[in-house]
């Protein structure tokens, strides 16, 4: 997935969504063919998992979410998920590799305006940064592997207002 940078100097009031959402997912590694012949044959591993860009929501606004679970930022990170590989059934062939996961991108939530969340089960920023699973190894006679999880990317939210205070009940980070 490519970067995003969401800049707000504005006033949202939302009544049943997030005020601020923005997010990057990798793709996913595609899945490699099966061989359900009796002669081995070649079977490539699966594909790897695309990177995450990084995320950048800042707030220099006034942010109020009213609904339940409808946090004021969202910033999400996601590394694409490993391939699945192919089943093999000819005699003596090694299945193929699940392939690796892709790691998240970096996440940053840059707060100087206001936010209020009315819904205690509400947050005011909500960042993260998640790696993409491993495929599953292809089934065969012999061995097959799974594929690698990756990290998440990291995560920083500086703040200098009240988000960690918000008003109405709900949690800040």
């Amino acid at each position: 997935g490519g970067s995003v940078v969401i800049t707000n100097f504005g006033v949202i009031n939302t009544t049943s969504a997030y005020a601020l959402f923005g997010i990057s997912v990798g793709g996913y590694g595609g899945s490699s063919g099966s061989n359900g012949g009796f002669v081995p044959a070649p079977n490539p591993d699966a594909g790897y998992g695309g990177p995450s860009g990084d995320v950048t929501i800042i707030n220099y606004g006034s942010l109020t979410t009213n609904a339940d679970s409808s946090a004021a930022i969202v910033a999400l990170s996601v590394g694409g998920g490993g391939g699945d590989a192919g089943r093999q059934s000819a005699v003596g062939q090694y299945g193929a590799n699940g392939g690796p996961g892709a790691d998240g991108g970096l996440v940053t939530v840059k707060n100087t305006g206001t936010i209020y969340t009315l819904s205690t089960s509400s947050v005011g920023i909500e960042a993260i940064s998640v790696g993409g699973g491993g495929g599953t190894g292809g089934l065969a006679a012999s061995a097959f592997l799974g594929g690698g999880g990756a990290g998440g990317g990291a995560v920083a939210e500086p703040q200098t207002a009240d988000a960690d205070r918000p008003r109405g009940g709900g949690r800040g980070l």
